[in-house]
């Protein structure tokens, strides 16, 4: 093979694996457009806002968006919106994972999977939602470990 075959096949290796770089990152943008959207979709199930039609709910986002001039109405939003989170991470609770040293007494077993908790046999740990300082009693108590993790 000659110097210049050999350089056009260096070149066309290079072509094809930026192709695949770029290919990766066009997937990589869509899942985390795709995760954007996820979540979004969700605020608008935890606004209770699910019975509006469509036209309605554009409409509303809309009105919305000429809201955005008012650097006091965001303020406001941000206000409500913190409250919301706090209060749902009081009720409902924030992701933990909890994983014990010893093994589990049939009662406590009962009693993470009765408050909604998992074991994952991969990890093997206890994974769910709850309060964090209502857990750390529980866990401390039987040898355990809890930790918040992020969504």
């Amino acid at each position: 093979m000659t110097s210049l075959e050999q350089k056009r096949k260096k070149v066309e290796q290079q072509r094809v694996r930026l192709q695949q770089m770029e290919a990766l990152i066009k997937l990589k943008e869509r899942k985390k457009k795709i995760s954007q959207q996820i979540k979004y979709g969700s605020f608008i199930e935890k606004a209770d806002l699910l019975s509006l039609s469509e036209e309605q709910l554009l409409g509303a986002l809309l009105s919305l968006k000429e809201s955005l001039k008012n650097t006091k109405t965001l303020k406001d939003w941000e206000k409500v919106g913190g409250i919301f989170i706090e209060k749902s991470k009081k009720e409902i609770g924030v992701p933990l994972e909890i994983s014990f040293t010893d093994t589990l007494s049939k009662e406590l077993s009962a009693t993470l999977k009765s408050k909604g908790f998992k074991f994952n046999r991969f990890r093997s740990v206890w994974e769910g939602l709850g309060n964090l300082e209502e857990f750390s009693i529980i866990v401390e108590i039987n040898n355990g470990k809890v930790k918040e993790i992020s969504r």
